[in-house]
């Protein structure tokens, strides 16, 4: 039986339009996301963060004489991109601490990131093609793009505090500038990646790969990160990253709920570089009676380094400092 040819051609013609109509309106969608997201990302940016403002450093002032350490800050878009006193509270503790360490503590921000040449490509895809990855674990992947622009070098959380830095030769990057984690990363509770080093170069790189780990797990079943492309990575080749070793100290650890003894509780921060207070470290460290983990992180951390630099400081081993290395003062910012 012969089928009229008109009718056909009109069908496969409405249908056509209806496919073209269809894939527009998804480009369209995705741009609208991708426009949405950087707004919000730069409104973020752009949020006075209170107080703390006039205690962030600027990464173009120079001080030759103390080493740099960076890190990456920005307000959870879930709190209205306001800092919170909790949040505010630990920032000025990680600037105080190491800058009374001997370092020159500096707050990274999302400018710096999106400075990076390639941030818009990666932005996009790390917002639309990557959809839903969180507001949170997108800037996880901008801190690396940061570190590039400011010239590479040390990078911590906010929430890690030195204990032993290398300061007297902070200036320059162990493992002659590769890129290098100082906690061995594992799957499991505290389980993070709070302080490494490297020159721009490395950074760079290890900002590449880690991209297009994402990318290539954009479909995963499980919540993707940062942390799960450094372990990928590493699954493959062992050699894409040098590990130092376990150098941070676990915050969950020193937290025992009691004063220390000097004798037989200092020794655990021996050639350890800094103890990082993370939020696992207060549900799964112990607490003091009046002590509570959702409103005195900061001052709990407080009263910790306080009471050891008065008990184990000068009874403790410090590490040793890399005899090779790149100095960081002479790159370029």
């Amino acid at each position: 039986m012969a089928y009229p040819i008109e009718p056909v051609r009109r069908h496969l013609k409405a249908l056509s339009i209806t496919i073209a109509a269809v894939f527009l309106l998804n480009i369209a969608l995705d741009d609208l996301i991708y426009s949405e997201t950087l707004r919000r990302l730069q409104d973020t940016d752009q949020t006075p963060n209170n107080n703390v403002e006039a205690a962030m450093s600027n990464p173009e002032e120079e001080d030759i004489d103390r080493p740099k350490i960076y890190t990456f800050f920005e307000p959870n878009a879930d709190r209205n991109k306001e800092i919170s006193p909790q949040d505010k509270e630990m920032l000025e503790l990680w600037l105080q601490a190491w800058s009374a360490a001997g370092w020159k503590p500096v707050v990274l921000h999302l400018k710096h990131a999106m400075a990076h040449p390639d941030f818009e490509r990666m932005n996009h895809t790390l917002t639309v093609e990557c959809n839903p990855y969180s507001e949170y674990d997108i800037l996880r992947f901008f801190r690396f793009f940061a570190m590039v622009t400011v010239g590479g070098g040390w990078l911590s959380n906010y929430d890690v505090l030195p204990l032993h830095p290398p300061t007297q030769d902070g200036h320059v990057l162990p493992n002659e500038g590769e890129f290098t984690l100082y906690q061995v990363p594992h799957l499991g509770p505290g389980a993070v990646r709070s302080l490494a080093s490297g020159t721009d170069k490395e950074w760079n790189r290890l900002a590449h790969q880690i991209f297009y780990k994402a990318y290539d797990n954009r479909y995963a079943a499980k919540k993707w990160n940062d942390f799960y492309s450094i372990k990928e990575l590493i699954g493959f080749d062992p050699n894409v990253i040098h590990l130092q070793g376990e150098h941070v100290l676990k915050g969950s650890q020193v937290l025992t709920g009691k004063a220390w003894d000097v004798e037989t509780d200092c020794q655990m921060t021996d050639d350890m570089i800094a103890v990082h207070f993370s939020s696992d470290a207060f549900i799964r460290g112990q607490l003091r009676a009046r002590e509570h983990a959702d409103i005195d992180k900061a001052k709990i951390a407080r009263r910790w380094l306080d009471m050891w630099d008065m008990k184990c400081k000068d009874n403790s081993v410090p590490l040793e400092a890399p005899v090779e290395g790149i100095d960081t003062e002479n790159v370029v910012q």
